[in-house]
């Protein structure tokens, strides 16, 4: 399977330097640029360090590479504020140790008015273990006290074990203060626990196309829709509910125009997955994703 992942808009290279202020374990930050490209930075982490980067209220992160080759070299994006936008960022490297709940991005929108917006985003990495369902890190997580709206669009991700998408935390009981998510145009191979995860209701997965990983899609908790999506040799293509919590003991997943063969789980009995596959699944990459962590950082592939 090829590495892709998604795009989107445009940005100044200042946005990102602003965000970036302060971040530690930069080791050099290199400009780069093909025909027709837009400009970015290339961040290399140096070996054993953590690279963070904490946006606040309407801050921009955008046209970066960050490369985390280097041994036990990390990224850490905090956006935990309103009116957030991380854009044609793309990561490359081996993510090293097995430590689970570990999450290169960590997301929150905590005024119910505002919104996130994650575009255009390549997480080429392999990790330590490298298999769809073992001790890992995590791909992007949502906080339980997400209150707004927070849109994926168009990303890639493979190899996170401790999920792909992880945006089940909003709908918690107690805790989770039901911000809503949607995932559009994206991507997720071979992640654990699922490729893509979602709790909240009024949350969807639009477009989107989830291969081999232990969940395909997980409605962990109240009513999430699935549109137009495709789900690859997932251990169980579509899953519903979590008999821990009272929110997931009746959850609900509706899927509109999509397509699955594997199995379907429900996790309780009041769980309930409606709707039928509408066919073979298509083994495809939503249009506009970028093949590689340069052309997201780029911003190529996708609408201008």
């Amino acid at each position: 399977m090829t590495t892709q992942f998604e795009k989107q808009s445009s940005i100044t290279r200042r946005s990102y330097l602003r965000a970036a202020v302060g971040a530690a374990g930069l080791a050099a930050v290199g400009k780069s640029a093909a025909a027709t490209d837009k400009e970015y930075d290339v961040i290399e982490v140096p070996a054993g360090q953590t690279h963070s980067v904490n946006l606040g209220d309407g801050e921009v992160l955008e046209n970066v590479l960050f490369d985390i080759s280097a041994r036990n070299a990390r990224i850490a994006v905090r956006a935990r504020a309103n009116d957030w936008t991380i854009r044609n960022v793309g990561v490359r490297g081996r993510w090293d140790g097995t430590r689970n709940s570990v999450h290169p991005f960590v997301l929150e929108v905590p005024d119910p008015n505002a919104e996130g917006r994650v575009e255009n985003v390549h997480f080429g990495t392999t990790t330590a273990s490298n298999a769809d369902y073992a001790n890992g890190p995590g791909g992007p997580y949502v906080f339980p006290g997400h209150a707004g709206h927070i849109t994926f669009d168009r990303v890639y991700l493979q190899h996170f074990q401790d999920n792909g998408i992880y945006a089940s935390p909003p709908g918690l009981p107690g805790k989770g203060r039901g911000g809503t998510v949607t995932i559009e145009n994206c991507l997720a191979y071979r992640c654990g626990t699922s490729n893509f995860r979602l709790g909240s209701t009024g949350s969807e997965l639009r477009n989107c196309v989830s291969v081999e990983g232990h969940r395909g899609f997980w409605g962990q908790l109240n009513e999430t829709t699935v549109v137009d999506c495709d789900f690859i040799d997932n251990n169980s293509d579509i899953a519903a509910g979590e008999s821990q919590y009272a929110t997931g003991r009746d959850a609900e997943i509706t899927l509109e125009n999509s397509r699955w063969v594997g199995e379907e789980l429900t996790h309780t009995s009041g769980a309930r997955i409606v709707g039928e596959s509408e066919g073979k699944p298509k083994v495809r990459v939503p249009a506009g994703c970028p093949e590689t962590p340069r052309q997201a950082a780029a911003a190529q592939g996708g609408d201008e």
